[in-house]
C-alpha cells in the first residue's frame, strides 16, 4: 500500500508549491475559524455585565469608562468583527478548495495522458483481445482515484490541524473542560 502512495505522490510533486500554499492557507483559515467565537464571548462576558451595571452613568469595561451611549457603538463594532471573521474564514476556505481541486485535476490529467500514451504503445493484438471500451472506461473513470488519494491526504491534514488548534484554544479558555472534552475522542474514532 505504501508504494501506491509513493507512486501517487510522483504525480503531485510538480505541484508541491501549490500544495504548500494550500496548507499555509489552511493554517490561516483555521486561525480565523478559532477567532470566530471570541467576539461573542466578549459580548457575553464583558458587554452584557457592563450594560447591566451601568445605571444611567457611563459604560465601564476593564476599569475604563467608555462614556454614555457607547454600548451600541461597541456592539456594532464587535458584530462587524464577527461578520468579518466569518467572511475571511469562508474566503480562505474557498481559496484552499480551489487550489486543492486544481492540483488534483492537474495530476489526474497527467495520469490520464500517461495511460493513454501507454495504451497507444501496446501492440494491436492486445487491443484485439480486449474490448476497447473497457480500456477507455478504466482510463477515464478508474484514474479518478488519484483525486481521491489527494483529497484524503489533504482532509487528514486539515482534520489534524483543526483538532489540535481547537484543543489548544479550549485549553486557553479552561484546561479542565479541554481535558474533559477528550472523553469524546474514543467515541469519535469508533
Amino acid at each position: 500500500p505504501m508504494s501506491v502512495h509513493r507512486r501517487a505522490f510522483a504525480y503531485f510533486r510538480p505541484y508541491i508549491r501549490s500544495t504548500t500554499g494550500a496548507m499555509a492557507l489552511t493554517l490561516v483559515g483555521n486561525a480565523f475559524n478559532l477567532l470566530r467565537p471570541w467576539p461573542l464571548a466578549f459580548i457575553v462576558d464583558k458587554l452584557l455585565p457592563a450594560s447591566r451595571s451601568a445605571t444611567g452613568q457611563g459604560l465601564s469595561i476593564w476599569g475604563h469608562d467608555l462614556g454614555a451611549g457607547s454600548l451600541p457603538t461597541i456592539l456594532a463594532a464587535v458584530c462587524g468583527m464577527m461578520v468579518l471573521l466569518h467572511i475571511l474564514a469562508g474566503g480562505i476556505g474557498y481559496l484552499t478548495s480551489i487550489m486543492t481541486l486544481r492540483v488534483s485535476l492537474h495530476a489526474l490529467l497527467r495520469l490520464r495522458t500517461e495511460l493513454y500514451a501507454y495504451l497507444q504503445s501496446l501492440p494491436l493484438k492486445f487491443h484485439d483481445e480486449r474490448r476497447s471500451a473497457d480500456s477507455s472506461f478504466r482510463v477515464a473513470y478508474d484514474s479518478q482515484s488519484i483525486q481521491a488519494v489527494y483529497s484524503k491526504w489533504f482532509f487528514i491534514f486539515q482534520s489534524v490541524i483543526t483538532l489540535v488548534a481547537t484543543f489548544a484554544s479550549m485549553w486557553a479558555f479552561d484546561s479542565q473542560i479541554a481535558l474533559l472534552s477528550l472523553l469524546v475522542v474514543p467515541f469519535m474514532v469508533l
